[in-house]
């Protein structure tokens, strides 16, 4: 691995290289040619830029935008706006960028250019995930398939699909996403593309999010992530596409992370952190700091850690904040200029004149008291809706606590599976019917659940458990599923996260770490467990174990 490294870091420094000798050669012809062949050298230009250098990249959008206006090109005027939404993209001014995606939308929708409108939706598409409006990336990328699908674009199909996967996939709806990806792999190896380096980019971001899918489950299944992040990475290369080389590297990091291997993971992340400077993309910079923080945390280096995670904070705020500070810096610049010249006016005017702006400054100190007011309410309403909040989250502290106490009743009993069964067991009549017979399979779960408490081996399988209380795996499946509605993965779950509990609330096991108790439980992976307890309990686990210790524990 180590040397597979210094290859794909040999490879990118000779072909940065080649690109700066390319672009210098191509700036240098600019005052030697005409009109229009000065606009195809910008977009040569900025096909070079737009991924490694982004405020250049809007300096020549904005020049090949004006020039295209001026010789009535509306086609390179379009491809022109493109790049330049990109280029905002790419530094993180997402709010800059969506600006230019809508006047080119207008402009599609007037020229009845419906490729460009596909790519145009597919993009807002992508900035709302990135915004987390999901329901807004949704409705865009579903757009932009109808288009696709009309203009018969198999390349941007898989695309959108693999986009809608990574929506489904944020929303941990992991079937969805593999249905997505995986329609989006098929479409690509019947395409007639070859090696088109488009064709490369899409397969490489699907084997990317395939790769981060199984990361998410590596519990519920064998495949090692790793296999589709290490083909993903050479194919990056292969397309030159240095803002998504950089996210799988830091995905390739995060899995050996996840296994341990912290040195390694590491080492992938510092060649993402070179490349996110290089582009100067903060996105990719929070990126790689939340995970130098969770690292020296790690590794003990707290002070390192808390640093990190400073700068983090700093910079994911400047993200969103940065556009809103540029707006009002903009407002009191227009506000201090038209205040110069009313005061110029003033000066020439008479003493009536003055009376009216007396009454101006009593009408501005007036809607001051009612902004003042406004905000004081505004206030008064958040600070209502946070104690609204803290009440909901006590509550369901104190619930989770009452779940504890009935758990340990539950297990004094020997009947570890709920009440419902016993119900059920009631309510059946007839021995021979099918229920009987799924009654009959959980009653021998549950007595092996009781006395082995398999559901606390990281390894545990369906196939295990069925040989175990001698039956097969359809028919377990199904029983799980009559009697209690829902998988044996999630029935798993829910018994790791009740032992869970019941280890965070016995003081006997203050002195062991979060991350400890998920791997008593059977968990490996830190972000699996995090996450099934937030989904089971409603709360995480660092919240539910610090309401204990401050004094909710019975």
């Amino acid at each position: 691995m180590k040397y597979l490294f210094i290859v794909f870091f040999l490879i990118s420094f000779f072909a940065q290289a080649q690109n700066n000798l390319l672009l210098d050669s191509l700036e240098k012809e600019l005052p030697k040619v005409t009109k229009k062949q000065k606009l195809t050298l910008y977009f040569r230009i900025l096909n070079e830029l737009w991924e490694t250098n982004s405020d250049k990249s809007i300096l020549y959008g904005q020049e090949a935008t004006r020039l295209a206006k001026k010789i009535n090109d509306t086609k390179q005027e379009q491809k022109a706006l493109i790049y330049i939404a990109n280029a905002y993209e790419m530094r993180s001014d997402y709010p800059a960028s969506l600006d230019v995606y809508y006047q080119c939308i207008l402009l599609a929708e007037q020229t009845e250019n419906h490729s460009l409108l596909s790519l145009c939706y597919n993009n807002v598409g992508i900035i709302n995930r990135k915004l987390k409006n999901l329901d807004k990336a949704i409705a865009f990328y579903q757009k932009s398939l109808v288009v696709k699908k009309i203009l018969q674009d198999t390349l941007r199909m898989a695309s959108t699909h693999n986009n809608l996967g990574n929506i489904y996939l944020d929303l941990h709806k992991y079937d969805m996403a593999i249905n997505n990806f995986d329609s989006a792999i098929m479409i690509l190896n019947n395409s007639d593309l070859n090696q088109d380096h488009r064709q490369i980019a899409v397969k490489a971001d699907v084997l990317t999010n395939l790769g981060r899918v199984y990361m998410e489950i590596d519990d519920d299944t064998s495949i090692d992530p790793l296999t589709y992040f290490i083909k993903a990475l050479e194919l990056r290369i292969l397309s030159k596409d240095k803002y998504n080389e950089a996210k799988t590297l830091m995905a390739i990091g995060d899995c050996y992370f996840g296994k341990n291997q912290y040195e390694q993971s590491m080492s992938f992340y510092h060649e993402a952190k070179t490349i996110a400077e290089k582009l100067n993309n903060k996105d990719l910079l929070t990126m790689v700091l939340k995970f130098e923080s969770d690292y020296y945390y790690t590794k003990k280096g707290y002070k390192k850690s808390v640093e990190a995670l400073r700068k983090y904070s700093t910079l994911k705020d400047s993200i969103y904040t940065g556009d809103k500070e540029k707006i009002i810096s903009e407002m009191q610049t227009k506000y201090e200029t038209q205040k110069k010249e009313k005061e110029n006016i003033v000066l020439k005017k008479d003493n009536d004149f003055k009376q009216l702006e007396i009454s101006k400054d009593k009408t501005i100190i007036r809607s001051m008291i009612v902004g003042i007011a406004a905000v004081m309410a505004l206030l008064g309403i958040i600070l209502l809706l946070l104690r609204k909040r803290s009440i909901a989250y006590k509550n369901l502290v104190t619930k989770n606590l009452e779940l504890v106490q009935c758990d340990r009743k539950i297990l004094e009993s020997g009947e570890i599976i709920p009440e419902s069964l016993q119900k059920m067991r009631e309510g059946n009549t007839d021995d021979s019917t099918e229920l009987s017979k799924d009654i009959e399979l959980i009653e021998k779960l549950n007595i092996y659940f009781g006395e082995e408490k398999p559901y606390l081996y990281s390894n545990i399988n369906i196939e295990d458990v069925s040989a175990q209380i001698d039956t097969n795996r359809t028919y377990l499946s199904k029983a799980i599923n009559n009697v209690f509605n829902k998988s044996f993965n999630t029935l798993i779950n829910e018994f790791r996260i009740r032992a869970a509990r019941q280890l965070m609330t016995d003081t006997k096991y203050n002195h062991i770490s979060l991350e400890g108790i998920g791997q008593m439980v059977g968990y490996n992976s830190r972000t699996v467990f995090y996450n099934n307890f937030k989904k089971i309990t409603g709360l995480t686990p660092s919240y539910f174990k610090e309401s204990i210790t401050a004094g909710f524990s019975k």
